[in-house]
């Protein structure tokens, strides 16, 4: 009755494809330090707003090809110039997105960016976010329904909807910002460096 299924290849339950992303973490040797993004004033989504360079996965795309893609596109470089290290760890967020991101060298950077796209760059030593925790802050998720009629699906007249908490992270670098995401990824780097030392 199930052969079919015999061999199948697991996926993430609540991942949704349309809603994959690949960041890269960018290292510049020669100043030993990431290099961050301040994104446009112009887009619609987190203007403002400091990041590494990164964004959608597009069809039949790797998520390391999305990330050399969208940082060749954002910072007006070549893909020579960008060499991938290594992966770090998947982020899953509570918004059903899935983000990969990936350590990576930039060779020859000139401070180039796309100004459609990118506000300014600027760059943070690698050692500050290996010797800086950065501060925890916690908000409340709370899941409640958009209307009654999930109430009278499940047969109930309420129901005590989880609530969850969430962190987020944030550092400050001389004034610059770094928090959410980025801030994840960095952690998620300091991990992964201090326990291979």
């Amino acid at each position: 009755m199930f052969e079919k299924l015999t061999g199948r290849t697991p996926s993430f339950i609540g991942t949704v494809a349309e809603n994959q992303y690949a960041v890269l973490l960018p290292f510049v040797k020669e100043e030993n330090s990431f290099l961050f993004e301040v994104r446009s004033e112009k887009l619609l989504r987190q203007p403002g707003e400091i990041c590494f360079p990164g964004g959608h996965i597009e069809d039949d795309e790797s998520p390391q090809a999305a990330a050399i893609r969208e940082t060749c596109e954002e910072l007006l470089i070549s893909e020579k110039s960008i060499e991938v290290i290594a992966p770090l760890d998947i982020l899953f967020t509570p918004w059903q997105s899935t983000v990969f991101p990936f350590l990576g060298e930039l060779s020859n950077y000139g401070n180039t960016y796309n100004i459609e796209e990118v506000k300014e760059v600027f760059t943070v030593p690698v050692s500050f976010f290996l010797d800086n925790s950065p501060k925890v802050y916690d908000i409340d998720v709370l899941r409640t329904p958009n209307d009654d009629e999930l109430y009278k699906a499940i047969g109930v007249e309420k129901y005590a909807w989880s609530k969850r908490k969430e962190e987020v992270l944030v550092y400050n670098y001389k004034g610059k910002v770094i928090w959410g995401m980025t801030a994840r990824f960095l952690q998620n780097f300091v991990s992964i460096y201090k326990n291979f030392q």
